[in-house]
């Protein structure tokens, strides 16, 4: 037989729970004497689901620090979260626990989404192979991305980086292209360069004679992403359906820029003489020059969202007249320019190989999805009213994520081919 407030956590799991039992769990949690044992019970329900080697150490930083929210500890992301659930209109929603509409007040959707931790953990965390196992969407599952990316030099020639092999590519501007077995280029500057024998065509007179600045492409096809080392050490990680035009060298120039069409991750390689700007280009006339000496930043800009995103993780980046600090994002629209504060880690999450939903709309999600499995997703009306928090690897292949998708009981998939149409 189960004791109480064993018996009541599982209620409030089922959806079984009254008002007055979830009054009463909002106040034990906040007690010392009660946080030990509902620690012990969403630990116990969770290993009872998950096996110990399905969650590598940063799906466990994410559930630690959820749980460290549920026992009342992390007073940042319980913040974070009331915030959110103001903006909610009670539309979270789960498999574990639905909230009744008249609970949603500001209190009981911040309970909704500290409980939805657990629901999402055996859902998006859970046994997969069980999940494969029954009722596949279809036969032949559709696998995840890769390493995968067409780079474009200034002479016109096109390299498509999976038909070649490893090692030297090219050799332009006195730089050296080189492809790793890890999936990345490097841009290096050529020895005779560094001793300063080699002649840079840069854009500028050189000799008497005006040379056009020399670029390169790098473009990510659906179901595909790359990582690039710039020839000033710069870091790009280029997610899918994506482009990075760049000088071949920056060497004589007095700025670093870049054009970027989709995302990227950067970590920019400091010099205070040289500012690197990233021109970000999105839907029709929406664009946004971030300018950074050294940097760690995310810039989402793709054609088919309707704003861009420019999120910082270290340092400091300029939009506009705005300096953004750590934490934060801007947000560019046909309305104006916004700021507001973010979970960065859930925006960098794609370059660490995982999908990280914080209460996103379905929609947005449909989006990513179509991106990273090259697949067209069909659906009548908006999806944006159905919220979903979890995280799964960008490594599962489609179906799976699907069937973790509709456990949310608010609509099914139905693939073929490549084509994946939402039904209510």
């Amino acid at each position: 037989m189960k004791d109480p407030i064993s018996n009541e956590f599982h209620r409030l799991l089922n959806n079984q729970c009254s008002e007055t039992e979830l009054e009463d769990f909002l106040r034990k949690i906040n007690e010392a004497q009660y946080q030990k044992r509902y620690g012990q019970l969403i630990r116990n329900t969770l290993a009872s689901e998950v096996q110990p080697n399905e969650i590598d150490d940063y799906l466990q930083k994410r559930l630690d620090q959820r749980l460290a929210l549920i026992l009342g500890t992390d007073k940042g992301m319980e913040s974070k979260l009331s915030a959110e659930s103001k903006q909610s209109t009670g539309s979270i929603r789960s498999r574990i626990f639905k909230a009744p509409q008249k609970y949603l007040s500001l209190k009981y959707a911040l309970a909704a989404s500290i409980l939805l931790t657990v629901s999402v953990a055996l859902v998006f965390f859970g046994n997969q192979n069980a999940i494969k196992s029954v009722n596949p969407i279809v036969a032949k599952p559709i696998a995840p991305g890769g390493n995968e990316a067409i780079l474009t030099l200034s002479d016109g020639t096109r390299l498509f980086l999976n038909d070649i092999g490893n090692g030297n590519l090219a050799q332009e501007s006195g730089i050296s292209i080189v492809k790793t077995k890890d999936g990345e280029l490097i841009y290096q500057v050529m020895k005779d360069l560094e001793a300063g024998s080699v002649s840079e065509p840069v854009s500028g007179q050189i000799s008497g004679k005006k040379v056009p600045l020399e670029y390169n492409v790098l473009e990510t096809p659906k179901g595909g992403q790359y990582q690039i080392v710039l020839p000033d050490g710069t870091k790009v990680w280029l997610n899918a359906a994506s482009s990075l035009k760049f000088p071949a060298s920056f060497a004589n120039l007095d700025k670093r820029e870049v054009e970027l069409r989709g995302e990227a991750y950067f970590e920019v390689a400091k010099d205070k003489f040289k500012p690197f700007k990233v021109m970000a280009i999105a839907a029709g006339d929406l664009k946004e020059r971030v300018e950074v000496l050294g940097t760690h930043f995310n810039v989402s800009s793709y054609s088919n969202e309707s704003s861009l995103k420019t999120t910082l993780l270290e340092g400091s980046v300029k939009i506009g007249t705005q300096l953004l600090v750590p934490g934060q994002q801007s947000v560019r629209s046909n309305a104006g320019l916004k700021i507001k504060e973010i979970d960065v880690e859930e925006v960098i999450a794609w370059k660490n190989g995982f999908f990280v939903f914080e209460n996103d709309n379905l929609e947005g999600i449909l989006k990513k999805l179509s991106r990273w499995y090259d697949v067209d997703i069909a659906y009548d009306g908006s999806l944006n009213h159905v919220k979903v928090i979890g995280s799964v690897s960008r490594n599962t292949d489609l179906p799976t994520v699907l069937r973790m998708l509709e456990k949310t009981d608010k609509f099914k998939f139905k693939v073929q081919g490549r084509r994946v149409s939402v039904m209510p």
